[in-house]
């Protein structure tokens, strides 16, 4: 199955089956740090690679419809995280 991301128009679309592998894979792993074997494993994908589609992904209505406890609760941690980097870089967004 092939993702596709066309990021010169801000296109992003996943079949909503993939889209729901990736939202249960995140509840089942909040952290990809300890499981980027399972990753690789159940998902086909470089840990880089999901985290890169699951931050896109979350950011669509189609994440919200799927589960939107879920998807706000990543968008917040996403956030956090970003905030705490800018902190640490000295850098605001």
């Amino acid at each position: 199955m092939t993702d596709r991301m066309e990021t010169h128009s801000e296109v992003f679309y996943l079949p909503d089956e993939r889209a729901r592998q990736l939202l249960a894979f995140a509840a089942a792993h909040p952290r990809i740090i300890r499981a980027e074997e399972a990753c690789r494993r159940e998902l086909g994908l470089t840990p880089a690679r999901y985290v890169l589609l699951l931050h896109r992904l979350i950011d669509t209505q189609q994440a919200l419809d799927i589960d939107p406890v879920l998807t706000h609760r990543l968008r917040r941690i996403r956030d956090e995280d970003r905030a705490g980097t800018a902190r640490r870089l000295g850098t605001t967004h």
